[in-house]
């Protein structure tokens, strides 16, 4: 299970699982200062949604920063070659679009029509989806947790990236699988953990602490000049949303 999701997660064509996670650490040991590889408030705006990804100074995995899934050669290989996934999904692509030209051919469908609109470009609006959690979601929206960043938690980005858009709550809670803590705020990936689970595909996984899930309903969303919450103590250690797991 750990090897298919840093598959699906390859297919992104946002380099490799390993140089993914790493980053994803380093986000949150600085957040929003020196050290941040994507942070609005050092960066500014648009280097944080997408030219921080694109500098040789952030090309390099940081093996030092996830040693736990960094001794699974399989996850090490896929890191080494992150171009694989994607492109066999491209032609994979192309490819059932000129069968179905050939035996479908009342469809109107050819291998480039189908590249463009099966990979190309939800591959281009999923970058944009997932950037936004860094750029937008410290930028735009409310924050219920008193945190020592500028993390937000924003609607839209959430119904973009399917919950990942609860970054407040995520940055108060980082060790907690599930990030939507309010009535309102839908986390269809925490669902789908919660369904691995059922499923016996997945044993272990951290949920939010009650304590935080309380405060969150008694809060409510947080209007502009409202106080804060003070988030409540996580636990030491964790799978995190990102599926993988983390110390703080």
């Amino acid at each position: 299970m750990q090897l298919a999701g840093a598959m699906l997660g390859a297919a992104a064509a946002q380099r490799g699982p390993l140089w993914w996670v790493a980053h994803h650490r380093l986000h949150h040991k600085s957040t929003d200062r020196a050290g941040d590889p994507h942070s609005p408030v050092v960066l500014g705006f648009w280097r944080s949604h997408v030219g921080w990804i694109f500098e040789p100074d952030n090309a390099r995995t940081a093996l030092e920063q996830v040693p736990d899934l960094a001794r699974y050669p399989e996850l090490v290989a896929l890191d080494r070659h992150p171009h694989v996934v994607p492109v066999a999904l491209g032609a994979a692509t192309f490819a059932l679009g000129e069968l179905l030209h050939v035996t479908a051919p009342q469809l109107s469908t050819s291998g480039l029509q189908l590249l463009l609109w099966g990979f190309v470009l939800p591959t281009v609006a999923l970058y944009h989806s997932t950037f936004a959690v860094n750029s937008v979601a410290h930028r735009f929206g409310y924050r219920r947790f008193d945190t020592a960043d500028e993390s937000r938690n924003n609607w839209l980005v959430s119904v973009l990236t399917l919950g990942e858009g609860w970054h407040n709550n995520h940055h108060a809670f980082p060790n907690s699988a599930r990030q939507g803590l309010g009535r309102l705020e839908l986390d269809p990936t925490w669902v789908g953990i919660r369904l691995l689970v059922a499923l016996r595909l997945v044993e272990s996984f951290r949920p939010a602490p009650a304590r935080a899930l309380a405060e969150a309903r008694r809060a409510g969303r947080a209007t502009p000049g409202a106080r804060p919450q003070r988030p409540v103590a996580s636990p030491s250690s964790s799978v995190t949303s990102d599926g993988t797991s983390q110390d703080q």
